[in-house]
């Protein structure tokens, strides 16, 4: 009889342990744990109200057309807004390549001159191909920088941002 429970116990701790594997297998504890990790790392004391955050939604691409097709006034006035709030830093995570028109870029210039803007900066990879006879082996690397327009490049600092280029 002592036998018959100790067997009972095995299998039902092996059938326990199988159903939780299945769970953790399946992501069913996923939700519960994203909760959990929420709870850790949304504290409102950990939040820092004097951070703003500008996002171009919708409504925005609605109302002022494809985001490559809007001067830089835009930006300029956004930043002389935020500006007038005095921040540690303004971050810009876009890429100001190639001039486009002068007078908005001038504002744009002129904006960030007085401030501490930063502004993004992209990397240029190429791809290398050698043929050592047998195979061919392509190496990506990093060829270049792709920098915001010279006279912006002058006045802000600079920091990569993680994007891909639409060809």
């Amino acid at each position: 009889m002592k036998n018959f429970f100790k067997a009972k116990g095995i299998i039902f701790s092996l059938v326990i342990t199988l159903l939780f594997l299945i769970l953790l297998l399946t992501d069913s504890f996923l939700g519960v744990n994203n909760f959990f990790v929420d709870r850790m790392y949304q504290k409102e004391k950990t939040t820092n109200k004097d951070i703003f955050i500008v996002a171009i939604d919708d409504k925005t691409l609605e109302d002022l057309g494809p985001i490559n097709e809007w001067n830089r006034s835009y930006y300029a006035t956004v930043v002389n807004n935020l500006a007038s709030k005095s921040p540690a830093v303004i971050g810009l995570d876009i890429l100001f390549t190639g001039e486009s028109d002068s007078a908005n870029d001038q504002l744009l210039v002129n904006a960030c001159k007085d401030n501490n803007v930063v502004c993004g900066s992209n990397l240029i990879f190429g791809n290398k191909i050698d043929n050592n006879g047998d195979y061919f082996t392509v190496e990506s690397s990093v060829v270049g920088v792709s920098y915001p327009y010279d006279a912006l490049n002058e006045v802000v600092d600079v920091g990569y941002v993680n994007t891909l280029l639409d060809k």
